[in-house]
């Protein structure tokens, strides 16, 4: 059987390989990044899937943000220096250079200023919710934001260009607009933050077995009794089976007494 073309075992020593054919760490600041926007990409999925479950028109716009991703990645695994000495790939660096004109951003904005204008103004802080595109696309946002922290450190050793920055710092805001959108589109509550108010001496609402809502005292005493039958049966059978015992000692006492006259 030929071997899969999906494999090449050149990274079992724990290095991969950049577009400049440059072999690093896989814990290099680089594939952390990489593999941030990768698995942003993966969380679109989800919210792409979702999004053509409820209808609510927003798959064309995450497919688009999709392949800007992809773009981003090629220019994230291309710094713009291999070592101090070297200089840079001028051809190639233009192959992956991202968003040079800004259109990206521009056309993103735009997207952002045409959702928000249809939904009602943001009044408290809300929590993830709204449904499982909207949530998707809360979960989207916070993966965003974990990998332009990475981004950004990235740009301050000047390996990646700062329109990659503008990008990824807009795209968590679409994602958050997003979110919103569809939470409307499908009817469902936008949670609105309110402190706890569960503290020292009280507890979490929890529901119980039966259904309904937090358990009451009649339901503790219930569980408190069954523990208790519980325990007596085990007492019971205890003392069933020492009897047996007993009385086989007592039989093997006399028996030993007979023998010995």
């Amino acid at each position: 059987m030929p071997k899969s073309q999906l494999y090449s075992r050149t990274g079992d020593d724990g290095t991969s390989s950049l577009y400049t054919g440059e072999r690093r760490s896989k814990t290099d600041m680089h594939f952390e990044t990489l593999g941030h926007i990768d698995e942003l990409n993966s969380v679109l999925g989800f919210a792409r899937h979702h999004c053509v479950a409820e209808h609510n028109g927003l798959a064309p716009a995450v497919e688009e943000v999709q392949a800007c991703l992809i773009q981003l990645m090629s220019h994230v695994a291309t710094p713009k220096f291999l070592d101090e000495e070297e200089e840079p790939d001028e051809e190639r660096m233009a192959q992956v250079a991202f968003d040079v004109d800004g259109s990206k951003l521009i056309a993103l904005e735009a997207a952002i200023d045409a959702l928000d204008a249809q939904l009602p103004k943001l009044t408290k802080f809300i929590l993830p919710s709204g449904g499982l595109a909207s949530c998707s696309f809360h979960l989207a946002r916070a993966t965003c934001r974990r990998g332009e922290r990475h981004l950004v450190e990235l740009r301050a050793q000047q390996a990646v260009q700062q329109n990659a920055c503008h990008f990824v710092n807009r795209l968590s805001d679409f994602f958050f607009v997003a979110a919103r959108f569809a939470a409307h589109h499908a009817n469902e509550p936008e949670m609105a933050f309110k402190a706890s108010e569960y503290g020292e001496g009280s507890g979490f609402p929890l529901p119980t077995l039966g259904g309904g809502g937090a358990a009451t005292a009649e339901t503790e005493a219930q569980l408190t009794e069954r523990r208790v039958a519980a325990l007596e049966c085990q007492a019971s059978n205890w003392v069933v089976g020492l009897v047996p015992a007993a009385i086989a000692g007592v039989v093997a006492a006399c028996v030993t007494l007979r023998l010995c006259r």
